[in-house]
């Protein structure tokens, strides 16, 4: 057998090698010899303090390799959204638009935009029992001053997207750029 690379003494040394290389290593004077080495190596550069660089130090090297920081998870969101959004927005301008010049009347397409303005105001409405429930929940769970408004919800959301977005960008993103994503 032939002796081992140095990927696999590393292997046998942080215990990942393979049987065969192990009985090499452990019967052969020059591996053994090569790993003691490699261990003092790994022993002495342990022991050296970490190299303390500038402040601006890692934003220099990132820019000089065109790396860029990776974008909030908000901005994320909204830009996956955006599309959709979008789509709506034109939908309902185009729909209004039709209605209101009345591309609707005398059609096929009559019945079925008074099918989906039916469907709409069911929506509508079960979507304000919604925001009313969880209105109702504020003032009972929350019960300081804007809580108690009728832009309780309003406040609340804010409140809320804006704690989300400043944990993600004071907490979150710097957790990822630790991890190197």
């Amino acid at each position: 057998m032939s002796h081992p690379s140095l990927t696999q003494l590393l292997e046998i040394i942080a215990g990942e090698g393979s049987p065969e290389h192990d009985l090499h290593a452990t019967s052969c004077a020059s591996c053994r010899a090569k790993i003691a080495e490699l261990r003092r190596t790994e022993t002495a550069l342990r022991r050296l303090p970490p190299e303390r660089t500038s402040a601006g130090f890692t934003e220099m090297v990132m820019r000089r390799l065109g790396v860029k920081s990776a974008p909030s998870i908000a901005w994320v969101m909204f830009r996956n959204l955006a599309p959709a959004l979008a789509l709506l927005a034109v939908s309902v301008i185009a729909v209004v638009a039709m209605k209101y010049f009345g591309a609707f009347e005398g059609s096929d397409l009559q019945q079925s935009a008074s099918t989906i303005q039916s469907a709409s105001g069911k929506f509508t409405s079960e979507l304000s029992k919604g925001i009313d429930a969880f209105d109702a929940w504020l003032g009972k769970y929350f019960s300081f001053a804007f809580a108690k408004t009728s832009y309780g919800l309003t406040a609340f959301l804010v409140f809320f997207f804006g704690a989300v977005a400043l944990v993600d960008k004071y907490v979150l993103l710097p957790m990822m750029r630790k991890r190197g994503m």
